[in-house]
């Protein structure tokens, strides 16, 4: 018996030559269908970070995610490329209070913690944060979805971070990018047909 969230190409397999026999639960507790990812143009994003800056149109939806008063969660592919973006950021943003997770980040509970609370407002992450946590009314944007360590089952578990709560069963979920991928078709695939599934 297998469980997962995000099925994988071999079990995908498996089930269409009939070896395995696959049952969902394509609907959440609150009845909502599940927030299907938009996809945003969004040109050099890691150039400019890298100079210290913000791409135009992702500064400009940042700051009008940040009129609706929401926490908005940042995945990053890397390490060094998300403390960049914090450090810009922070510049831009001087009175948001703004955090950083990775693996190797020693006090990332109290961080969680404290964007959980409210206390930060925008948190950026690697994928440490792609499952197993949940926050009421996030808003969730990928920097660089296109990057070769967004899989199709990454993208798909970040996604599901959005649209958790009964108070808030939507959210904004954006797949910032200069370029697609087979991974964000196939998570935006997956998550529509999932809705269907579901019946919507």
């Amino acid at each position: 018996l297998y469980l997962t969230a995000t099925s994988t190409d071999e079990l995908d397999k498996k089930v269409k030559k009939k070896e395995v026999s696959r049952y969902s639960l394509p609907r959440r507790f609150h009845g909502n269908p599940l927030v299907v990812p938009e996809i945003k143009w969004v040109s050099k994003i890691r150039q400019k970070i890298e100079k210290g800056k913000i791409p135009h149109n992702l500064l400009q939806l940042i700051k009008q995610q940040r009129q609706t008063t929401y926490p908005l969660l940042l995945f990053v592919s890397e390490i060094e490329l998300g403390k960049l973006l914090k450090d810009n950021l922070t510049n831009y943003f001087p009175k948001e209070k703004l955090g950083f997770v990775s693996s190797r980040t020693e006090d990332r509970l109290r961080i969680v913690e404290e964007f959980r609370n409210r206390a930060v407002s925008i948190l950026i992450s690697t994928t440490i944060l792609e499952r197993g946590v949940t926050f009421p009314l996030v808003d969730v944007f990928v920097i660089e979805s296109n990057h070769r360590l967004f899989t199709k089952s990454t993208l798909v578990q970040i996604s599901g971070r959005v649209g958790r709560s009964k108070e808030r069963p939507t959210g904004q979920l954006l797949f910032l990018a200069d370029g697609i991928t087979r991974a964000m078709k196939n998570a935006v695939k997956e998550i529509k047909e999932m809705n269907q599934e579901a019946g919507f």
